[in-house]
């Protein structure tokens, strides 16, 4: 099998989705949310009423009835809705490689039009609706995962590929017994000197093959990585913060705290409150 075959099986295989959150077609009050970054993908439809959402470094966007914001995680971000009305919110993650977001691959517009070509709404309206009632039944499953991919699907179709992509998607694969070793160890000690081990390099070399491919160090990497399924057991999970810590690989709980709140603004209990706050303000 050549390499090409290799990679769009490697692609194949790990492409996956990550519910966090959702609500379908709910009322809103006029209200502001805090400044967040999550390390996940916000989407929100608006159906009669317009709203604005501030991206820090970035710029003010004014979505209109009918269009959905898209904000790829690690973005700074805080939604205003001057009017009440109805919307569907959707907070998911898209990974390839097991680990990567999706999106990151590609330039994807803030602001899309919900139109009956590209469904963004209806299956963000679906998607909510379904994951917010429970475990589905065994035939849903199959149902959930292709409303997911349609979701993807209509976005990237609105979206550009990043000028190196196959370069950096080839990097990418070649790195992925090590993405794979971070990803099944957070919870261990891990040291450079391991990871440049799988990859039969020394230590020096691997550091500059993997910020080469990946524009970040290992460690860096490794911290991010912690950070984020921390992230996402805080925002999806009723695990206390102390387990959350060890399940991520901190043994210094005060240092725990002091990272997340560092790369998400807020500490993991706030983030938490703040996260059950956004949603209250919603009424299905």
């Amino acid at each position: 099998m050549d390499k090409s075959a290799l990679l769009y099986d490697s692609i194949m295989d790990t492409i996956s989705f990550e519910f966090v959150s959702g609500v379908s077609k709910s009322y809103f009050n006029p209200h502001e949310t805090e400044w967040r970054r999550f390390p996940y993908t916000v989407i929100v439809c608006a159906f009669d009423a317009g709203y604005t959402c501030e991206i820090r470094d970035e710029g003010v966007y004014r979505i209109k009835a009918g269009e959905a914001i898209v904000v790829p995680g690690g973005f700074v971000h805080r939604m205003i809705f001057e009017n009440p009305g109805y919307l569907n919110c959707l907070h998911v993650s898209f990974t390839v490689f097991r680990t990567l977001d999706a999106l990151s691959f590609f330039d994807v517009p803030r602001i899309i039009a919900c139109t009956k070509q590209n469904s963004i709404a209806e299956c963000v309206d679906e998607l909510a609706d379904r994951l917010n009632n429970g475990i589905p039944k065994f035939q849903a499953i199959f149902r959930i995962k292709c409303l997911a991919m349609d979701l993807l699907n209509a976005i990237l179709e609105e979206s550009e590929e990043k000028a190196d992509i196959d370069t950096l998607i080839a990097g990418i694969n070649a790195l992925s017994p090590v993405l794979d070793f971070i990803r099944n160890n957070l919870d261990r000690q891990i040291s450079r000197k391991t990871l440049a081990g799988i990859m039969s390099l020394s230590e020096t070399r691997f550091h500059y093959v993997f910020k080469s491919i990946m524009k970040v160090s290992p460690m860096k990497y490794l911290r991010d990585a912690r950070l984020q399924k921390a992230f996402m057991l805080v925002a999806t999970t009723q695990l206390s913060i102390n387990e959350i810590s060890a399940l991520t690989g901190y043994t210094d709980y005060s240092n725990f705290n002091r990272q997340f709140k560092s790369r998400f603004g807020n500490s993991p209990s706030e983030a938490r409150k703040s996260l059950g706050r956004d949603f209250s303000l919603l009424v299905p």
